[in-house]
């Protein structure tokens, strides 16, 4: 016997095909039919939706939520948008990793998104056991960003790295990585990633690949240089072997 049984719902599956009316069976966390054997088979509970829309939960690539969600882990905002996985840690902005020469810095720069955070973690696995810790409503799939690596490691510095630097930043991407972050984030629009040369991208997107994980950029333009900007992100994606996902084009 199926636990639920969703009766009569305008079925969008997702793939693309045509919403159709149908029935959905869940066993568990899972749903284990659609179509007639959902209809055949006992559940204990059935919910005649009437036509009502069935959709798998929607995922929304580019949020702020990691600065949010230890201080509103319900995400009702999203949660009723029927937003089951949120993507945090874009535009180069992530809580971690944080070091005590650059703490200040970083979260001067992430004043504008932080919701109170208690910054009582050091690195990518302190904040993502913080969070798997709350009553949260969804899903996160966390980003480590640019912007923060490099203030841990140069601060707010507009000048290149120097080999032992990059070293020391490829090293924190790929803890994070390791952690369980989903991949790279940058945000060149703006300062430390602004300073960053498409070497220095490279470089780090290297690490992402290496994980299998991919690239996710806050180009370096949204205005008149908005085509070479994109450029410059297909580029690094060619050169590192990263998949790549452009925002605020």
């Amino acid at each position: 016997m199926n636990d639920l049984r969703l009766m009569g719902a305008q079925v969008i599956d997702g793939t693309g095909s045509t919403a159709r009316r149908t029935d959905v069976a869940i066993a568990g966390r899972r749903i284990v039919a659609v179509g007639r054997d959902a209809a055949e088979a006992l559940a204990g509970r059935t919910v005649d939706l009437d036509g009502l829309a069935l959709a798998p939960g929607f995922i929304d690539l580019h949020t702020h939520v990691d600065f949010t969600l230890p201080v509103h882990p319900r995400a009702a905002a999203m949660v009723r948008q029927g937003v089951t996985t949120l993507v945090g840690g874009n535009c180069g902005f992530s809580p971690f990793p944080v070091t005590a020469a650059g703490v200040d810095d970083l979260r001067d720069l992430n004043a504008f998104i932080d919701e109170g955070l208690a910054w009582d973690w050091d690195d990518a696995d302190g904040y993502l056991t913080h969070v798997d810790d709350l009553a949260l409503a969804c899903n996160l799939a966390q980003l480590v960003g640019h912007g923060a690596v490099r203030i841990a490691v140069m601060g707010m510095t507009g000048r290149p790295p120097t080999p032992d630097e990059l070293d020391r930043m490829r090293q924190l991407v790929d803890r994070a990585l390791r952690a369980g972050a989903f991949g790279l984030s940058t945000g060149l629009v703006y300062a430390p990633g602004s300073h960053a040369g498409t070497d220095e991208l490279v470089a780090l997107a290297e690490v992402a690949a290496g994980h299998g994980r991919f690239y996710a950029s806050h180009i370096r333009s949204e205005g008149d240089d908005s085509v070479a900007a994109v450029r410059e992100a297909l580029d690094i994606g060619r050169r590192s072997g990263a998949p790549v996902q452009l925002s605020h084009h």
